[in-house]
């Protein structure tokens, strides 16, 4: 595991909180950073700085994380500011603002770990039984009513076409067939 190098310092200046944000905000400092500022006590109502001059670099989740630490102290009521930032990061912190929350979704309770959801997916798995049922016995009635119609008039069948399909569903597909076979018998 990489050691940690970004920091962030928490001092306090003329009665506002001044977060100083330094080293590399990626993903793979991402988790330590977030239990550090998921720590911050930060008390609502007071003038909040991100200093960001001293991040060296910044990839896509340390960017989220800063601007998740902005909505959830502006949140609290406080006046958060992002000072410092390199003119470099500025398209990356706009473009992840752009993307939209910066708070994840909740997880929703599986509908399926209540009785309700239970009977619901019970439901849901007749009607899927019925419907394919359905289109079985369509099926079925359709190629009944094809063979008592040709049972009927036995001149409607054209022995040419139906020697042709045979040829193309049967012969013709040999080869595929052989090399299916050849190559599940070598795996």
């Amino acid at each position: 595991m990489p050691a940690v190098t970004a920091t962030l310092v928490e001092t306090e200046e003329s009665g506002s909180v001044i977060l100083a944000a330094a080293g590399e905000w990626l993903v793979d400092t991402a988790a330590e950073l977030d239990r550090r500022l998921r720590a911050l006590k930060v008390p609502p109502g007071r003038r909040v700085t991100l200093d960001l001059e001293g991040i060296e670099r910044l990839d896509t989740a340390g960017a989220w994380l800063l601007l998740r630490t902005e909505h959830d102290l502006k949140v609290l009521g406080n006046d958060v500011e992002m000072r410092n930032l390199r003119p470099s990061f500025e398209p990356l912190i706009d473009q992840v603002r752009a993307a939209g929350e910066v708070v994840p979704a909740r997880h929703p309770r599986p509908a399926h770990h209540t009785i309700a959801g239970f009977i619901a997916r019970i439901g849901e798995i007749s009607l899927g039984l019925i419907a394919r049922a359905y289109s079985i016995l369509g099926f079925f009635g359709l190629a009944s009513l094809t063979a008592l119609r040709l049972a009927r008039h036995p001149g409607r069948l054209s022995l040419t076409a139906l020697v042709v399909l045979m040829e193309q569903t049967g012969i013709n597909a040999f080869p595929i067939g052989a090399l299916l076979n050849f190559l599940i018998g070598v795996v």
